[in-house]
């Protein structure tokens, strides 16, 4: 049976592409996320990347080319192994001046909500070039950690970008909260 459906291609239907069906597909299949990275070049040698993408099968890569269009910005990604792509923005310009007045305007709810809060305050910041003191980068950190609770952060990571700003107190509580949030989701 299922060599029927494999030389199958999905037929692609006309659909009208609306704000509120992006925030509903970014609700489903959406990330906020901020990247971290040691970077010895940047300030207080830490680096942070926000990124917006929207995930989707490969057959339904023409939605994620209409929302490109939409909002005329960023890029869209293929991987062949997973049979994926991806649309993504990660222009800090076109991060606050199209992304986040879209998801202010047409919201998503609960957990993705709070990431897009604080991914918003990150954008914010780094757009505007606030935040440029040790104490406000330790806070930017602490939010950017925030964000998603993900597998691919270890402690140890954790604790070297607290370490690099100077903050080895706060990383031990920080993983600590951490920690009881990551098993309270097993």
């Amino acid at each position: 049976m299922n060599q029927i459906f494999e030389n199958e291609k999905p037929q692609i239907i006309q659909f009208k592409l609306s704000p509120d069906y992006i925030s509903g597909l970014t609700q489903a299949d959406g990330s906020f996320f901020c990247n971290i990275k040691i970077a010895p070049k940047h300030l207080f040698g830490i680096q942070f990347q926000p990124k917006f993408t929207i995930t989707a099968d490969f057959y339904s890569k023409f939605i994620l080319e209409s929302i490109q269009s939409y909002f005329n910005c960023g890029n869209i990604t293929i991987n062949t192994k997973k049979h994926t792509a991806e649309f993504g923005v990660v222009r800090l310009a076109e991060l606050y001046n199209i992304i986040i007045p879209h998801f202010n305007n047409y919201p998503i709810f609960f957990a993705k909500y709070h990431a897009f809060k604080l991914f918003s305050k990150i954008v914010t910041a780094l757009f505007n070039k606030e935040k440029r003191s040790i104490q406000e980068r330790r806070e930017l950190l602490k939010l950017a950690l925030s964000m998603n609770i993900t597998t691919n952060r270890n402690i140890e990571t954790i604790d070297k970008l607290f370490t690099i700003l100077g903050v080895d107190e706060e990383a031990s509580e920080f993983t600590t909260q951490r920690n009881k949030e990551i098993i309270a989701k097993i």
